[in-house]
């Protein structure tokens, strides 16, 4: 009869196979466990390889949008730097306008020299007014801003105005050349309107470039 059992030194035969056998059983179990099975690690695999679809998918969405965004900026640049180039020709239009209208006002001052003196005094400060225009127009910079084509819309305004209480007793002499002046001047007014309209989609499109710029 075995009284006691030596717990601390080598394990007998019989013990040492129970002692391992336990060990691979505790080894399997924990290999058969719903964390440790293949359709465990199968469902993971899946997931992460959604979650890198996704990922992928976004950061094509976003590359694509980056790359639409550059296009449309860089048309809408070539767009604006084109209207640039007319706002030139406007420019050139409006200054020829204001010519044409001054040596308008020298002949109707010819024709209208033995009218009525409060009228002959109108037609030099006309004159010299449309000059003044002229030279202002020639020795500023083409690249003109919104303010200075309002002013400059306003300008034509007043000219206009001056023009009409100069015209206000029509007579059949000078009707012809009084509407021809009215004309130019209208036209003058319509093309400073229309640089006014450019400068304003020029500095919106200023404007949304930055905005791209800035976000990229």
């Amino acid at each position: 009869m075995i009284l006691s059992v030596n717990l601390t030194g080598p394990l007998p035969a019989p013990y040492k196979m129970l002692h391992g056998f336990e060990n691979m059983t505790q080894e399997l179990k924990h290999l058969l466990s719903p964390q440790r099975a293949p359709e465990r690690f199968l469902q993971l695999a899946r997931e992460n390889l959604d979650t890198l679809v996704t990922e992928m998918d976004e950061l094509l969405t976003r590359a694509t949008k980056v790359t639409a965004d550059g296009e449309q900026t860089r048309q809408d640049a070539e767009r604006t730097n084109d209207r640039a180039k007319s706002l030139g020709q406007f420019v050139k239009g409006i200054l020829q306008a204001a010519e044409a209208a001054k040596e308008d006002a020298v002949k109707l001052n010819e024709t209208l020299r033995t009218q009525d003196k409060t009228l002959e005094k109108s037609l030099p400060e006309l004159q010299s007014e449309a000059e003044g225009m002229v030279i202002e127009m020639r020795n500023r910079d083409l690249s003109i801003q919104e303010k200075t084509a309002q002013d400059e819309l306003k300008n034509a305004e007043d000219l206009l105005d001056k023009v009409k209480k100069l015209f206000g007793e029509p007579s059949e002499k000078n009707e012809d050349l009084k509407n021809e002046v009215r004309g130019k001047l209208a036209d003058y007014q319509s093309k400073v309107a229309d640089a006014q309209d450019l400068l304003k989609e020029a500095a919106s499109k200023i404007w949304e470039a930055d905005r791209l710029s800035a976000v990229n």
